[in-house]
């Protein structure tokens, strides 16, 4: 790869890959193997009395369609990597 390229890469926070990569497995699975997402969208009625806590954050990430996904994983790549680490001595 190119001297740009590397430095582009090396300069996306870990958590934002890991985030894009997340969404991306996860959307994989959803299109790919037509699962039901009903049992993973925001139930308040099943978060509170069946603690399925889980529905917060799968909520968050599976939603809308594939352009929607899209936009979104756009503006995480956009503001994740112009967030900056600092460190203190």
């Amino acid at each position: 790869m190119s001297d740009r390229v590397k430095e582009f890469l090396t300069g996306i926070p870990l958590v934002t890959v890991f985030l894009l990569g997340l969404n991306l497995s996860i959307h994989a699975c959803v299109f790919l193997f037509t699962m039901d997402i009903g049992a993973f969208t925001l139930h308040p009625y099943r978060v509170l009395y069946f603690s399925e806590y889980y529905r917060c954050v799968s909520a968050a990430l599976l939603h809308g369609g594939a352009m929607h996904i899209l936009m979104n994983m756009m503006t995480l790549f956009s503001l994740g990597s112009s967030m900056v680490m600092y460190t203190y001595p």
